[in-house]
C-alpha cells in the first residue's frame, strides 16, 4: 500500500501540490529525472550527459547521452522525457549538440579511436507531429553526414551567427567550420594546443572567434588568422600552468567566463580590452559551466571530485553571488549530483543541467524570481 501511495504521489506532482518534505534548495526548485523514464521504452541506459541544446521554436530541450551508446534525448515543459534516437558511435569520448540556426540539430561526437564525425537530426518532424492527445513525438532520423576527422577529438563547437558557419575547435588547436546546406567541412586555422581550454566564444559584430590557450591567454580569430592577446582569464598565484576555461558566453559587448580549477568567475570588456576578476560562488574547486539569462543574471554549476556534491550559484551586478543549494532533488525521484557537466537555460528561468557519473540523469532547476 505504501509503495502505491509514493507511485501516486510521484506521478501527480506536477498536477496537485503535495508534501515531500522541507526541500534542501530553497532559492528555486530542483526536479531530478532518469533519462530511462520515457512515455515510450527508451534504449538509454548508462552514459553521461554532455551536450544540452534549447529550441526556442518549440520550448525544449535536446540534450546527448554519451557512453557504450549515444544517444539524442528530447526534454519538453510538460518534463516528457524521450529518446529521439541512437546516434551511432560506440564508446564515445566527447560529444557536443549544436544548432544549426535552421531547422537542425548537429551532433559532432568522438569514439574511442578518435575519431570525430558528424550527424544531423531535422527537428521540424518533431514541431509538427507533437500530439498532446498521445502525449509522445514523431522524429525523423538521425543522418550520419559521411564526414570525419581522424586523430582528432572535438574539443568545443559553436554556430557563429555573422557568417552562419559552424566552427570546430579540436584537440590539436585545429579550427574548421562546417555548413550543413553543402555538407561541408573546411580547414580555418590552428592555435597553440598547450592546455587548450575547451571553449570557443563569437562576437556577433564581425564574427571574430575567441579562445583560452597556454597559461590561460586568450586568442582571437579574425579574417582566417590567429591573435594571441595580452589579456589572461584569472588563476590563483603561480597556477598558471593549470589557467582552463570552462565555458566563455558573448552577452553584451562582453564575454562572460568561468575557470575550472580555480572557480573563477570573469568578464572580459571588449572595448577596453580588460579582463575582471568577479570572484568565486562557493568553497568548490571547480566552476564547470555557466550560462546567462536576458535580464543578464549568470546561472552556474561548481563542482568538485573529492569536496561533495555539486553547487548552483547565481550572480548578477546588482547582488553579486548567491548560493542556489547542492544539486539534490526529491521530486519526482530521490537524486543527486556530485558530477554535473553542463547546464543550459530554457525561456523563463528554468535550467536543464546534465550529470556525470555515468548514471544517465538530468536535473531541472526553476529558479526563483528577483
Amino acid at each position: 500500500m505504501e509503495k502505491d501511495n509514493k507511485t501516486k504521489k510521484e506521478s501527480k506532482f506536477f498536477e496537485e501540490p503535495i508534501e515531500f518534505g522541507k526541500p534542501i534548495v530553497t532559492k528555486g526548485r530542483i526536479f531530478a529525472f532518469p533519462l530511462k523514464s520515457c512515455i515510450r521504452e527508451s534504449n538509454i541506459r548508462r552514459g553521461n550527459c554532455v551536450s544540452i541544446v534549447w529550441d526556442k521554436k518549440s520550448f525544449i530541450f535536446y540534450g546527448l547521452v554519451i557512453g557504450e551508446e549515444s544517444h539524442i534525448f528530447l526534454f519538453d515543459s510538460n518534463s516528457t522525457i524521450e529518446d529521439v534516437g541512437k546516434v551511432e558511435v560506440e564508446n564515445a569520448k566527447n560529444g557536443i549538440l549544436v544548432f544549426d540556426g535552421l531547422d537542425n540539430i548537429v551532433c559532432i561526437i568522438t569514439d574511442g579511436s578518435d575519431t570525430t564525425r558528424i550527424f544531423t537530426h531535422n527537428l521540424d518532424t518533431a514541431r509538427r507531429m507533437y500530439s498532446h492527445m498521445w502525449g509522445h513525438f514523431t522524429f525523423s532520423p538521425i543522418e550520419y553526414k559521411d564526414i570525419l576527422l581522424e586523430k582528432e577529438i572535438i574539443f568545443a563547437v559553436g554556430k557563429n551567427n555573422f557568417d552562419g558557419l559552424i566552427y570546430f575547435l579540436t584537440n590539436k588547436g585545429n579550427i574548421y567550420t562546417y555548413s550543413i546546406e553543402e555538407n561541408k567541412l573546411t580547414y580555418i586555422s590552428k592555435v597553440d594546443d598547450k592546455n587548450l581550454s575547451k571553449v570557443i566564444c563569437f562576437n556577433p559584430e564581425n564574427g571574430n572567434v575567441y579562445g583560452v590557450t597556454k597559461d590561460g591567454n586568450f586568442w582571437r580569430l579574425s579574417n582566417k588568422k590567429i591573435n594571441y592577446l595580452d589579456i589572461w582569464i584569472p588563476c590563483m598565484k603561480n597556477r598558471n600552468y593549470v589557467a582552463c576555461a570552462g565555458n566563455l558566453i558573448w552577452f553584451e559587448n562582453r564575454i562572460f567566463g568561468c575557470t575550472l580549477q580555480d572557480a573563477y568567475l570573469f568578464e572580459y570588456d571588449i572595448e577596453d580590452g580588460k579582463v575582471k576578476n568577479l570572484g568565486r560562488p562557493d568553497e568548490n574547486s571547480e566552476i564547470r559551466d555557466i550560462d546567462i539569462l536576458e535580464d543578464g543574471r549568470i546561472f552556474g554549476i561548481t563542482a568538485s571530485k573529492d569536496r561533495g556534491m555539486g553547487r548552483i550559484f547565481c550572480y548578477s551586478k546588482e547582488r553579486g553571488f548567491e548560493d542556489m543549494g547542492i544539486i539534490q532533488a526529491w521530486q519526482p525521484v530521490h537524486d543527486f549530483a556530485y558530477q554535473p557537466l553542463g547546464i543550459k537555460s530554457g525561456s523563463s528561468g528554468d535550467f536543464l543541467i546534465g550529470n556525470g557519473e555515468n548514471r544517465a540523469n538530468i536535473f531541472l532547476y526553476c529558479s526563483a524570481p528577483f
